[in-house]
């Protein structure tokens, strides 16, 4: 808030504001700051109504998809390249 010669309370005021709004933003957009590259693919998965068999078919093998799923497997740069374009998405959204 831009006004000449505010006064103490006014300072006051707009340092608790900014606070608050910092604090809320802090703690309602704190999830879209962490990254998961296996929980964004869950997430596209269940958008697109697909099953794990679907990944690992997508991927080039049926098996694939649940170890993807399940942690035993990481995303080699040709999953992402694939997954990436199946999903038109950038593959930032996978690493």
């Amino acid at each position: 808030m831009r006004v000449p010669n505010r006064n103490s309370d006014q300072n006051d005021y707009m340092k608790q504001l900014a606070n608050t709004i910092a604090d809320y933003e802090a703690q309602k957009y704190r999830h879209e700051n962490e990254h998961d590259p296996v929980g964004n693919l869950k997430f596209l998965i269940e958008q697109h109504n697909m099953s794990s068999s679907d990944l690992g078919r997508l991927l080039g093998n049926r098996s694939l998809g649940s170890r993807i799923l399940n942690g035993h497997r990481a995303l080699s740069k040709e999953h992402i390249r694939k997954l990436s374009k199946h999903f038109n998405v950038n593959p930032s959204v996978f690493l």
